[in-house]
């Protein structure tokens, strides 16, 4: 994977190399499971999510935001984002769309683990 630097209104991202500990990958249902848990979406969308790989509204709002878009690396078009978020079976930490979504949110890599490793658990 080749790590490139994001950086938007909130502050520069972390590169993958930089996140302060291993976090596992979750699976799609650890994921949306933990977004409702944390009360992102609600529980009728992650279920909805996991059933057919449906974006949850909160999610593709993020998404779709002109902001959200204009960080995403050279190359990357929003169908190539849609598609990866839809097919997700797994998601990783270390992924740029995780990285961007968690500061969109206002996370900081400390709480974006911690939301890892709490999804990791369910």
């Amino acid at each position: 994977m080749v790590e490139q630097e994001v950086t938007a209104d909130f502050g520069p991202l972390p590169l993958a190399s930089e996140i302060a500990s291993p976090v596992p990958a979750i699976s799609d249902r650890q994921f949306f499971h933990g977004l409702a848990k944390w009360e992102i979406i609600p529980m009728d969308e992650a279920r909805a999510a996991v059933r057919t790989g449906n974006i949850p509204a909160a999610l593709l709002a993020i998404i779709d935001d002109p902001a959200f878009r204009s960080m995403l690396p050279k190359g990357t078009d929003i169908e190539d984002v849609y598609l990866i978020v839809e097919g997700a079976v797994e998601y990783r930490r270390d992924n740029f769309i995780s990285e961007l979504v968690a500061g969109f949110l206002g996370w900081t890599a400390e709480e974006t683990d911690e939301f890892w490793r709490f999804c990791a658990g369910l």
